[in-house]
C-alpha cells in the first residue's frame, strides 16, 4: 500500500476499541481529572473570598480606630474645656 501521509490523516479511526478495563479505567481518570479541576476552581474562589474579607476587615478595624481615637479626644478636649470653678459650693 501506500505511505500514510501524516499530514491528510484518515477520516476513519484506524485505533481499535478499548477492551471494557481500558473504558473503565478511563472513565475513572476522567472524573477524577474533573473531580480536580473542579477543587482547583473552588479553592481559587475561596481564595479570592478571603482576600475581599480581609480588605474588609482592614477597612472596618481603619474606621473603627479612627472613629474610638476621635471619641477619645473629643472627650478629653471636652474635659479640659471644662475646669470647675474655683469655688464649687459658695
Amino acid at each position: 500500500g501506500a505511505p500514510h501521509d501524516p499530514s491528510n490523516p484518515p477520516l476513519v479511526s484506524t485505533t481499535p476499541p478499548l477492551p471494557p478495563e481500558l473504558r473503565a479505567a478511563a472513565r475513572a481518570v476522567t472524573t477524577i481529572a474533573r473531580s480536580l479541576r473542579l477543587r482547583q476552581h473552588q479553592e481559587q474562589q475561596q481564595q479570592r473570598w478571603q482576600a475581599a474579607a480581609l480588605a474588609l476587615d482592614r477597612l472596618f478595624l481603619a474606621a473603627f480606630v479612627a472613629l474610638t481615637g476621635a471619641c477619645a479626644l473629643g472627650t478629653g478636649l471636652d474635659a479640659a474645656l471644662h475646669r470647675p470653678p474655683p469655688q464649687p459650693f459658695p
